[in-house]
C-alpha cells in the first residue's frame, strides 16, 4: 500500500479518536465522569444489541442512498424526505389493498415505496441535470414538502378515525415482520444484502463505472461518451429508491402504523450523512459505520438513564465526528480517487 492509501485508511480512526476526546472533555465540564459515561455507552449498546441492530437497519439504507449520490458528485440531503414519502406510500398501499394476500401485498408495498422514493429523488436530480440547480438546496426544500405532505395525509385523509392523534389505522398483520432477536427484524438482512449489491453495482457494472466517472470529472466523462445528465438523474433516482426503504422496519416491525410525529421527527436521513462519511462512501463499510452510530445512540440512552448525561450529547458527538472526519480526512487522506 502507498503512504497516501495508509493515510486514507487511518483518517476515520483519527477522526473518531479526536471526537471522543472532545466529547470526554465536554462530559467532564458538565460534571460527569467521562470514563464512566463511555463505559455506560458501551455497555448499553451491547446489552440491548437487538435495539442497536434495529436502529442500524434504517441507517444503513439511508447511508447507502447518501453514499451512492456522493460517488456521482451529488450531495443528497433529501434522504429524510425520501424515506418519509416512502413510508407514507407503503402505509397507504398496505391499507388501500389490505384484502390482498400477504405474498402479493408485500412486493406491491415495497414497489410503491421504491417508486415514490425514486420520484422524490428524480426531481432534484432532473433539475441538477437540466438546469444546474444546486441539489443541496432542492433536496432540503423537498424535505419540507415531504413533512407537509405526511403531516396533512396522516392528520386528515389517512387518519385513523378511532385515534385522537395524527396516525393511520393499524397496518395489515400479513405484512408484520417477525423478530429475529430482541428488537431486530429480518430487514437487517435485507440492508446487508443491499450494501453488497450497491458495492457490486458501483464497482462491477458499467453503469456504476459511469456514475463514478461523472462524479470524478463531468467534462472528461462527457468527452468519453458518457451521458452525464442521464447519470445524474438516474443516480438521484437510485438514491431516493434506496432511502425509501429506511423506515420499513419502523412501520412493520415496531409501530405497525404510520405515526405523523414519529415519521416527521425522524433524523435518520441526516445521521446517514455521518455514516457515509465515516465509511468513506464504501457500501460495505456503511454497515460498520451504521452499526457504530446505532450503538452510540442506544448506548447514549443508557448513559442518560444511569448517569444523567444529557440526551443531546449524542447529537453533539455526532456533530464533532462529522467535523473531525471532514477535517482529518482532508489533512490525512486528501481527495478521493
Amino acid at each position: 500500500m502507498t503512504t497516501r492509501s495508509n493515510r486514507k485508511i487511518l483518517a476515520p480512526f483519527v477522526s473518531l479518536l479526536i471526537a471522543f476526546i472532545i466529547g470526554g472533555v465536554v462530559i467532564a465540564l458538565i460534571g460527569k465522569n467521562p470514563v464512566e459515561a463511555y463505559v455506560a455507552i458501551f455497555r448499553g449498546a451491547f446489552t440491548d444489541w437487538g435495539f442497536t441492530l434495529f436502529q442500524a437497519t434504517s441507517l444503513i439504507f439511508s447511508a447507502l442512498a447518501v453514499a451512492i449520490a456522493f460517488h456521482c458528485g451529488l450531495f443528497n440531503i433529501g434522504a429524510n424526505g425520501q424515506l418519509m414519502m416512502g413510508a407514507l406510500a407503503a402505509a397507504y398501499v398496505s391499507l388501500r389493498f389490505a384484502g390482498l394476500p400477504g405474498v402479493i401485498l408485500l412486493p406491491t408495498v415495497v414497489f410503491a415505496a421504491i417508486c415514490v422514493g425514486a420520484l422524490w429523488g428524480f426531481v432534484p436530480g432532473a433539475l441538477k441535470a437540466t438546469r444546474g440547480t444546486n441539489e443541496v438546496v432542492v433536496t432540503i426544500m423537498m424535505n419540507y414538502i415531504a413533512i407537509s405532505v405526511v403531516s396533512y395525509a396522516l392528520t386528515y385523509s389517512m387518519k385513523d378515525p378511532a385515534s385522537w392523534i395524527a396516525q393511520s389505522a393499524m397496518l395489515p398483520e400479513s405484512l408484520w415482520l417477525p423478530s429475529i432477536t430482541l428488537g431486530a427484524d429480518p430487514m437487517i438482512v435485507v440492508a446487508v444484502i443491499m450494501s453488497v449489491l450497491s458495492y457490486v453495482f458501483l464497482w462491477r457494472t458499467r453503469m456504476g463505472y459511469e456514475l463514478r466517472a461523472v462524479g470524478f470529472n463531468q467534462m472528461a466523462s462527457s468527452y468519453a461518451g458518457i451521458k452525464v445528465r442521464r447519470a445524474i438523474a438516474l443516480t438521484m433516482c437510485i438514491s431516493g429508491a434506496i432511502a425509501a426503504l429506511s423506515y420499513y422496519n419502523y412501520l412493520f416491525a415496531y409501530q405497525y402504523r404510520a405515526v405523523s410525529d414519529v415519521i416527521v421527527g425522524t433524523n435518520v436521513g441526516f445521521d446517514a450523512i455521518t455514516a457515509a462519511l465515516l465509511a468513506r462512501n464504501n457500501p460495505l463499510l456503511v454497515i460498520v459505520s451504521s452499526l457504530f452510530l446505532a450503538a452510540l445512540y442506544s448506548g447514549g440512552l443508557t448513559a442518560q438513564f444511569e448517569l444523567g448525561v444529557p440526551s443531546s450529547f449524542y447529537l453533539f458527538l455526532e456533530g464533532v465526528i462529522i467535523f473531525s472526519v471532514v477535517m482529518f480526512s482532508t489533512v490525512l487522506g486528501g481527495k478521493d480517487d
